[in-house]
């Protein structure tokens, strides 16, 4: 881009001045764990469409178990749903974002669309409500297991076992990708691997429509964001998008490390829009197989045109190179 990592930096934070500001009641704020901007610009309407659905559960239908996940924006809790008696996921919006209508326009827009996915490999949605005190939550799959972070982390898998995640992935994001789906959002912690082995994907919460540019929030984790999603410089957020967060997934899971670190939030996101590519895998972890080194760095280059065109491409890489290990 030609400006200094400096410029880039200051001009982070005047975006996140503009949020700030922007925000209908002051707490939106990027944090270490997602990071979400907003996509006004000429011709963009300055708010989103509203969503005018009607909930699917009432509050007493479920009960509260245990807290097992948070983010930036949301809360998951293990829960008990009464109808059936069936363990169910239960995600929420937290406190400061009740009554922000983009951010309960962003979760309902997850559940609308995602719950018409249905694939072995991704976590059915099966609706939503409100508390008395107007928390809105969404009723997923229950899945007994681990996320791929948390089974990296106990277990260190081996580099065929990775690969396997990486088919599953890449299949479920074509699923997606035909029903006109953008993820946006692939990190280790929104991959789960049950107990029996299979990975399945979740946590759409930055979903958008193939080719929609009018959507208001952009984001994602910070140093598994590809360029587009940060400057439309680099183009709008699309398929590609995808096979950028699937290269960042399969190079994190081998590696420990995410495709883009730094110092602190802004110099992680200055880097992402730097023409500096991340480190390759093979430089960080021995044994590496070349060809997986190759497409991994292809995956995670900054121009949307130079990565392979489909996530079904990646697939298909990663079985031929699972079939010669």
């Amino acid at each position: 881009m030609n400006c200094s990592e400096r410029t880039v930096r200051r001009s982070i934070q005047r975006i996140r001045s503009t949020l700030a500001d922007r925000d209908v009641d002051g707490s939106q704020e990027m944090s270490q764990q997602q990071v979400g901007r907003d996509n006004s610009g000429p011709g963009t309407p300055v708010t989103a469409p509203r969503l005018d659905l009607q909930p699917s559960y009432s509050y007493r239908e479920i009960t509260l178990q245990k807290l097992i996940g948070e983010g930036g924006f949301g809360k998951v809790y293990r829960s008990v749903r009464h109808s059936d008696g069936a363990t169910v996921a239960v995600k929420f919006l937290r406190k400061p974002f009740w009554k922000n209508q983009r951010a309960r326009d962003q979760l309902l827009r997850e559940t609308h669309l995602v719950s018409s996915l249905t694939h072995p490999n991704i976590v059915q949605h099966r609706g939503w409500g409100t508390t008395p005190f107007g928390a809105l939550f969404v009723v997923m799959d229950w899945v007994d297991g681990q996320t791929a972070g948390a089974w990296f982390q106990s277990s260190r898998g081996s580099i065929r076992e990775i690969i396997r995640c990486g088919i599953a992935m890449a299949d479920a994001l074509n699923a997606a990708h035909v029903a006109g789906l953008v993820h946006g959002d692939l990190t280790p912690n929104n991959v789960l691997r049950r107990t029996d082995g299979t990975f399945l994907l979740t946590d759409f919460g930055f979903v958008r429509l193939v080719g929609d540019s009018t959507t208001e929030m952009r984001g994602g984790t910070p140093g598994y964001l590809a360029p587009e999603q940060l400057s439309d410089l680099f183009g709008p957020i699309g398929i590609h998008t995808d096979v950028y967060g699937l290269g960042g997934l399969i190079y994190s899971l081998v590696t420990g490390c995410a495709p883009m670190t730094g110092r602190d939030v802004p110099e992680i996101l200055a880097n992402v829009l730097s023409s500096r590519s991340p480190p390759r895998a093979s430089e960080l972890l021995e044994g590496v197989p070349q060809p997986l080194d190759e497409l991994l760095a292809r995956c995670l280059r900054k121009e949307p045109g130079e990565r392979p065109q489909s996530v079904t491409e990646v697939g298909s890489a990663l079985l031929e190179i699972n079939s010669r290990m």
